[in-house]
């Protein structure tokens, strides 16, 4: 074990920086509800308004 995570805390964010690879993974030790994200339309948004990184 590297890290534990706990509510509302963000696992992988080596997609959303060049060269833009996943080099992670995770394992779920509980039953968890997780939200993914299509890196490239939040790249795409982040480029066009930079303070939606911050919100």
């Amino acid at each position: 074990m590297i890290e534990n995570l706990g509510f509302g805390e963000l696992v992988g964010w080596s997609w959303l920086f060049p060269p833009y690879v996943w080099q992670l993974g995770a394992e779920a030790m509980t039953p968890v509800r997780a939200q993914e994200f299509d890196a490239v339309p939040v790249r795409s948004l982040m480029e066009a308004d930079p303070r939606s990184a911050r919100r």
